[in-house]
């Protein structure tokens, strides 16, 4: 190192000092060059510029950790102060060192009032605060307590709001060595009231469908309503209640009927008569009283001060003193059909529980009105069974009832080796009584005619009327024919004697042919046949007489054959056609199905009707094979129309025969024509008779169970025409009834059948059932359906039968043209 000169020296050791005073200043970006001479002078220069390269170093990887915890702690602040649930920071002693906004929305408290403050003397209920303290102990020493690490509700005091539900989570930190708790904490009041309403609500639905379930099910309605009552007087905390409805007596007066009262708000005098079900004493028709203001009004009524209302009525000396009430009227749309009230609730009652009762109230007007209806319903099924089984003018057997004993009498004749006799018998010239003297004397004339021929029988014997003027007699016992010959003799004079009418004297008589059935001859269409045979020719012989049965029945036999043969042939020619005609829902308009009808192209007859060759196959059996060519024909035509984009949601009936369901393989048998030709079961409907369900109800019942579950559908065809209708509708798994031609054509000027036809609606819609209409022909039928409630129709008014390739022209053309012009999309 070169010694310098005094001057230099002392310049250079300026220059030293000058850069000690900038780093001292804070200016670590200051520097001395050294020189190149290598002096001491250089060398502290070198150590004071290294020094402050470190202390610029330094102090940047100082400025960098700040601004680093700068922006953790913008961000912890950003989060904690966004955070929705309260963010809590406790130490060791449980004071609370951390506060969030949330926090402060949650309990109400400030900053300012809780930093610093014990959270157990702030927040804990006082029931709880010595058992939480206990954990602080254990907390400050480890950092572990039994609420650390886990989630959990409790309840927690608020500034405004009082006690208050929370959802807590603890956890724990050491800071410093020292354990710190953070609570995150959420206000779950809001979701506690749902819980509570979802609670009360699953509460009544459970009740609703508790109740539903009983009344359905065919318990006893009362026992049902009164089920009803005491549930509906455990939801409201109520003392007790009773539920009405609404009625007409016999004197056409409106009176509140009693169908439930709470067991405690009868005396014990009035709770014997109620056991026993002496419901007069339990009619209301003082409308003034307090428990029917809310049927008179069709308001609800609240009386939480029942001095301000009229007092109870209808119920002497069975009520305990009202402190508060509440009466609400049942309702169908905009009708009372009655009314429920319960009384003496702790608080009285208001709108907030008449709202949570809402769907509870419709159930019960619901069951009320199912009871109404179903007292309806069997008064009125009564009076349709009647009609269906007796003949309304004379009330004698008609003719189902009568081929249904004469059935019964046929298989007895079998069995026991018994015999009988059927004698068929019209009047002679009876349609110049109706000509001359008009239809009222007519009729009377054949209800007098009933009354002479049930007199001259045996109480074993029956008697029925037919229809129009003809009757029939069933003789049973039998010794030998001489016994019918009798009976018809005495008949014939009986009737021959003159009957005074509305003051005209009236001289009529009649013929009889007489079929005799013994255990050889029991079926009973073949007895009809040879007694009507009979008949004839006992008119073609001069009237007033009676006729057995002949050889001729033997040449109809020969004709059947005939028949039978012509059928067979006709199967291997393909004479057999199908023709499909729609099935209309007017409420759309829209076609809802096509039924599948067999036509035959009679080489020589022409187009003929199955009615006309069907019941000689089913007595045959060759229907079988038959129904199974139209069950496979029309699946294949259903399927066909549905792959050219036709009648996706549209169904095809089938008409199925008696016998098919005796048949082992029946059921295979459908399920192989669905198969083979890729056709939905649900696009299949199959139309039963009730004539297919009496005899094997259950066994009919569960294969229709079986294929119903597959898809497949069900109807019941000609409804009404049966006797067992009524009896086996219930079992059986059908979807739609169709009301039977024979009603429809005749409602218009028949009241009886009119009668029919409301009935049948009524009750598919009661039961749930779609009501179709067959053999609607005129507006003036449709119009009157639709307004008792049927929309499903099938008729000329909407179209013929018609061969598959009209029917495929048109749908290609845009869709089905009904006869008025109007076109329905098939597509």
């Amino acid at each position: 190192m070169s010694e310098q000169s005094p001057k230099l020296f002392h310049e250079n050791l300026d220059r030293l000092l000058d850069l000690i005073l900038q780093l001292a200043s804070g200016d670590f970006q200051a520097r001395l060059p050294p020189s190149e001479a290598g002096t001491t002078m250089d060398a502290l220069a070198v150590g004071l510029n290294m020094l402050a390269e470190e202390l610029e170093s330094s102090l940047n990887e100082r400025e960098s950790a700040l601004k680093s915890l700068t922006e953790s702690e913008q961000k912890f602040r950003a989060i904690t102060d966004t955070a929705l649930d309260a963010i809590i920071l406790l130490d060791g002693g449980g004071k609370v060192t951390m506060w969030n906004p949330a926090a402060e929305k949650i309990y109400g408290f400030s900053p300012e009032e809780v930093i610093g403050r014990d959270i157990l003397d702030l927040l804990a209920p006082d029931e709880h605060r010595d058992s939480y303290r206990l954990d602080w102990d254990s907390f400050r020493a480890t950092g572990q307590g039994t609420r650390v690490g886990t989630v959990f509700e409790a309840r927690a005091r608020s500034k405004h709001q009082g006690e208050i539900p929370v959802e807590m989570s603890v956890s724990s930190m050491l800071l410093n060595n020292r354990w710190y708790a953070i609570c995150i904490v959420r206000d779950i009041t809001e979701r506690k009231a749902m819980e509570q309403s979802v609670a009360e609500e699953r509460e009544i639905l459970r009740v609703i469908d508790n109740t539903l379930t009983r009344f359905i099910g065919g318990e006893d309605p009362r026992n049902a309503f009164e089920i009803v009552l005491v549930e509906l007087v455990k939801l409201t905390g109520s003392e007790y209640g009773f539920l009405q409805d609404n009625r007409i007596d016999e004197q056409g007066r409106s009176y509140l009927r009693t169908l439930a009262v709470s067991d405690n708000a009868l005396t014990p005098k009035l709770r014997k008569a109620w056991k026993k079900r002496d419901t007069a004493q339990f009619r209301v028709y003082d409308f003034s009283g307090l428990n029917t203001l809310s049927f008179v009004s069709g308001d609800v009524v609240i009386a939480n001060d029942p001095d301000d209302y009229p007092p109870i009525a209808g119920f002497p000396d069975c009520c305990p003193a009202i402190d508060c009430f509440l009466g609400i009227p049942l309702k169908r749309g905009e009708e009372t059909i009655g009314s429920i009230g319960v009384a003496n609730r702790a608080g009285g009652y208001d709108g907030a529980l008449i709202d949570r009762l809402t769907p509870f109230i419709s159930a019960i007007a619901e069951i009320a009105e199912a009871n109404q209806n179903e007292e309806a319903r069997r008064k009125s099924e009564k009076r349709t069974e009647r009609m269906a089984n007796f003949d309304e003018l004379t009330g004698l057997p008609n003719r189902s009832q009568f081929k249904e004993q004469l059935r019964s009498a046929a298989e007895r004749a079998n069995r026991y080796s018994e015999h009988c006799a059927l004698l068929l018998l019209d009047l002679d010239h009876f349609k110049d009584v109706n000509d001359t003297l008009g239809h009222p004397v007519g009729d009377a004339l054949l209800a007098l005619v009933g009354e002479r021929l049930a007199s001259a029988t045996r109480e074993s014997d029956i008697v029925a009327r037919l229809g129009g003027d003809e009757f029939a007699v069933l003789q049973m016992n039998l010794t030998d024919s001489n016994d019918a010959a009798i009976l018809a003799q005495r008949l014939i004079d009986l009737i021959s004697k003159p009957f005074d009418i509305g003051g005209h004297r009236i001289h009529t008589e009649t013929s009889i042919g007489i079929a005799l059935c013994d255990p050889c001859q029991t079926q009973p269409t073949r007895l009809f046949s040879q007694a009507d045979t009979a008949l004839y020719r006992a008119k073609a012989d001069g009237r007033h007489r009676y006729r057995f049965h002949d050889e001729q029945v033997e040449a109809e036999v020969r004709q059947r054959v005939t028949l039978i043969e012509e059928m067979h042939e006709a199967f291997a020619e393909a004479q057999f056609e199908l023709y499909y005609q729609p099935q209309i829902d007017t409420r759309t308009p829209r076609l809802v199905g096509l039924e599948a009808l067999l036509r035959w192209n009679h080489p020589t007859r022409g187009l003929l009707s199955p009615g006309s060759f069907i019941p000689v196959a089913e007595t045959s059996g060759f229907v079988l094979e038959i129904e199974a060519w139209v069950l496979r024909q029309a699946c294949q035509q259903m399927s066909a129309w549905r792959a050219q984009g036709f009648l996706g949601s549209a169904t095809v009936g089938v008409n199925l025969s008696p016998l098919q369901f005796k048949t082992a393989e029946f059921e295979a048998n459908i399920l192989a024509a669905l198969s083979d030709t890729g056709l939905p079961p649900r696009c299949l409907e199959l139309e039963i008779t009730e004539r297919s369900v009496a005899g094997r109800p259950e066994t009919v019942a569960r294969l229709v169970e079986r294929l119903t579950a597959k898809g497949i559908g069900f109807s019941i065809d000609d409804f009404g025409t049966g006797y067992s209708s009524l009896q086996y509708l219930k079992k059986l798994a059908v979807k739609k009834i169709k009301v039977a031609q024979g009603f429809v054509s005749d409602m218009m000027a028949d009241p009886g059948d009119a009668s029919i036809v409301r009935a049948i609606i009524s009750l598919g819609q009661e039961l749930g059932y779609q009501v179709i209409a067959e053999g609607v022909e005129s507006e003036e039928q449709r119009d009157f359906l639709q307004d008792k409630g049927c929309f499903l129709f099938q008729g000329f008014l909407f179209g013929k039968p018609q061969p598959v390739s009209a029917l495929t022209e048109q749908f290609r053309k845009g869709g089905l043209v009904l006869p008025d012009g109007r076109v329905i999309p098939v597509s």
